[in-house]
C-alpha cells in the first residue's frame, strides 16, 4: 500500500499556497525535492507549492508511483473558495477578511446554499 500525502490549502506569507503533508512518510521527502518551486514551511512541517492547477498537475504525475492523494481538504477549499467568489459576481460585498474565513472555516452545505441565494 501506497503512503499518504494530505493536500491542505492555506496562506502563507500572503500567497495561497498548497501544503503536501507527507506525515511520517520521510522517504518521500527526496521526491519532493525534485518538484520545480517547492519549499518548506518550518512552521506547519509541510512541503508547500503556489497554489495553481500547473503545479498541482505537475505535482501529481510526480508522486503517482510513491503515493497516494488526499484530496479532500484541497476540494472543500475550492468549493469555499467558488461559494465565495460567486457571492462577488452577484454583486453583493464580501469583505477580503469575511471572504478569508469563508476559505479557512469550511461552510455546511445548507449555508453554502444560503450564501449562493
Amino acid at each position: 500500500m501506497l503512503p499518504l500525502i494530505i493536500l491542505r490549502p492555506f496562506h502563507y506569507r500572503s500567497e495561497e499556497v498548497l501544503g503536501l503533508d507527507l506525515g511520517t512518510h520521510s522517504e518521500l521527502e527526496k521526491e519532493m525535492r525534485k518538484l520545480k518551486g517547492i519549499r518548506w514551511c518550518g512552521q506547519n512541517g509541510w512541503w508547500y507549492l503556489p497554489l495553481t492547477k500547473e503545479n498541482f498537475e505537475t505535482m501529481k504525475a510526480a508522486v503517482a508511483p510513491y503515493a497516494t492523494l488526499d484530496t479532500r481538504w484541497l476540494r472543500q477549499y475550492l468549493e469555499q473558495k467558488q461559494v465565495a467568489k460567486e457571492a462577488q459576481v452577484q454583486g453583493r460585498t464580501v469583505s477580503p477578511r469575511r471572504l478569508q474565513q469563508f476559505l479557512i472555516t469550511p461552510l455546511s452545505e445548507e449555508n453554502a446554499a444560503a450564501l449562493k441565494r
